[in-house]
Parts: structure tokens; C-alpha cells; sequence
């Protein structure tokens, strides 16, 4: 987006432009298998810390809970955090599981529950974070005819 500001002797142009930062991950393999929810693993990469939790419920059913902190992107001047987190059964027992991610506040958490518990799975992410950059160019110029 462009946009410029006249005044009588002075002209202000800004310039305004998304830039992208992509960050992908992907854990190593972990089982769940107890009622007690439990830390799965803990990590970071390129400013996006996460904590991934679970249990299994007494339905048997996978239930798994994403704590996600990128308050480090959003000082770099990241204003919006969007892409896929992706939980899979190693063995196949059941489709990847897409969840969609949109988020401009920094500390964001998500679940799910899925298929049959006591087996390993493997989570991912593909996140994009945008950044807005502007930039502002000063000069001097003499507006004649006004």
C-alpha cells in the first residue's frame, strides 16, 4: 500500500508491505496412555515456543492439548501467526488431523481428540508469520498553484 501526504512545502510518502517468515516443525514420535494429562514434549524453533500435552479418555480416544508462545516474533514485529498444526498415528490408525491456525495474539492454546488412544503419534506445523513493514520517505518539495 502506498500512500502521500502533501502539505504546502513538504511531501511524506510511506510505503506499507507484508513480509513472510515460514517456520515448520515436526516432533519426534510419542505415545499417550494414561487418564492423567501429561507433558508430551516441549519445544522451539525460530521463536515459536510449544508445549504438546494428552491423555486418553475413558472413551479410549486420544485427547491432546497445544500451548503455543511466539511473544518473540511478535517483538521482531510478527503481527500475525497463520498455517496448519498436523497430528498423525504413526501406524496409520487414522487420517492426518489438520487443525488450522489464525492467530495475532502471542500465548494461544488448541485441542483435540482423535481416534483410538495407546498408540504413537507425531505432530507438525507449517506456520507462516507476517510481519508488516513500513517504510517512510521524507523530501522536500515546493507545491506551486495552490
Amino acid at each position: 500500500m502506498r500512500r502521500t501526504l502533501n502539505w504546502r512545502e513538504f511531501v511524506v510518502e510511506i510505503i506499507r508491505t507484508m513480509t513472510t517468515k515460514l517456520i515448520t516443525y515436526e516432533s519426534e514420535q510419542t505415545s499417550v496412555a494414561g487418564i492423567k494429562t501429561i507433558v508430551l514434549e516441549t519445544g522451539e524453533k525460530d521463536g515459536v515456543k510449544h508445549t504438546w500435552s494428552g491423555y486418553v479418555d475413558n472413551n479410549y480416544k486420544a485427547n491432546f492439548i497445544w500451548n503455543f508462545d511466539w511473544e518473540e516474533l511478535k517483538k521482531q514485529g510478527a503481527i500475525r501467526l497463520v498455517g496448519q498444526l498436523i497430528v498423525s498415528a504413526v501406524y496409520d490408525h487414522w487420517q492426518p488431523h489438520r487443525i488450522d491456525i489464525d492467530w495475532t495474539e502471542a500465548n494461544q492454546s488448541t485441542s483435540t481428540t482423535l481416534g483410538s488412544g495407546y498408540c504413537f503419534y507425531i505432530f507438525e506445523y507449517n506456520l507462516t508469520a507476517q510481519q508488516c513493514v513500513f517504510f517512510e520517505y521524507h523530501y522536500s518539495k515546493t507545491l506551486q498553484n495552490e
